[in-house]
């Protein structure tokens, strides 16, 4: 038996076919911060990892065009839920810094940033890095997404009324842009050798 097929083997067998976690991934197992928004990260409800997708362009050919990849990768909007403190503190955090970028009144409250600080960066004046961690189902960190120079475009509305028996806490929704995303483990994982 060749060397090469035993290699084969060993690389594409049923052994190596098999899953390495056969564990679930949950809805509910995950933490979640933003570096401007400390109070609204801490009672975030839900979240969402955003899609992606890639552009592609068309080669032509004498038959049916190619598809070709290279093209500019659009990263969904960041998403995310949490339960309004009565005193609205972490609502007013997202409000307060969305009034900063878009001059609501005069352009005395965008000046309030210093020029220095708009720069893009963990800790700018107009953007904020996020992180979300996935745990895993026994509540340990296991992979951590990076969203950089992220700020906010949404925040949802808040209803009040006085037609209800059961009254349930406030829950608002604000949705981020961001430049790009990264993931990535944090624990040491088996990775699959693809430099063959």
């Amino acid at each position: 038996m060749s060397q090469t097929f035993i290699n084969e083997s060993q690389k594409y067998g049923a052994y190596n076919r098999q899953p390495k976690n056969v564990n679930n991934l949950y809805q509910n197992k995950f933490t979640f911060s933003i570096t401007k928004l400390p109070e609204a990260s801490y009672h975030c409800q839900s979240i969402n990892v955003p899609d992606i997708s890639g552009e592609n362009w068309k080669q032509v050919t004498s038959l049916n065009p190619i598809p070709r990849s290279g093209l500019n990768m659009t990263f969904g909007e960041l998403q995310f839920s949490f339960l309004v403190d009565e005193d609205m503190h972490n609502y007013f955090e997202i409000a307060n810094w969305m009034r900063w970028m878009y001059m609501v009144k005069n352009s005395k409250e965008y000046s309030k940033v210093k020029l220095e600080d708009l720069q893009p960066g963990p800790d700018g004046g107009l953007v904020s890095d996020a992180q979300l961690i996935i745990l895993t189902n026994q509540s340990v960190p296991n992979i951590v997404y990076y969203f950089r120079d992220s700020f906010p475009v949404y925040l949802g509305e808040l209803q009040f009324s006085n037609d209800i028996s059961e009254p349930e806490p406030q829950i608002a929704t604000a949705r981020f842009v961001y430049t790009y995303y990264d993931f990535d483990y944090l624990v040491k994982k088996d990775k699959i050798d693809d430099s063959q």
